[in-house]
């Protein structure tokens, strides 16, 4: 899986979109922020680092998605 492939499943969710709130554009360095747009809450944030791509989830993502919070998504 890529980032974009992470960031493209999170927006399958109703009212998903993507924040850069550290970036003024999506680099391949950035964080990645998804949020909800009704309460501009925060379910997972996606980011990089040493090569390798990770991911930390809110508790209701996991639910969803069934893993633990800041888990490497490789291979998911």
């Amino acid at each position: 899986m890529t980032r974009q492939d992470l960031i493209d499943f999170c927006l399958t969710f109703p009212g998903a979109y993507e924040d850069y709130p550290y970036d003024k554009i999506s680099q391949p360095g950035s964080v990645t922020v998804m949020r909800h747009s009704a309460n501009k809450k925060s379910f997972a944030t996606i980011y990089e680092r040493k090569g390798r791509l990770c991911e930390a989830c809110t508790a209701a993502w996991d639910g969803v998605r069934g893993s633990a919070p800041a888990k490497q998504a490789d291979g998911v």
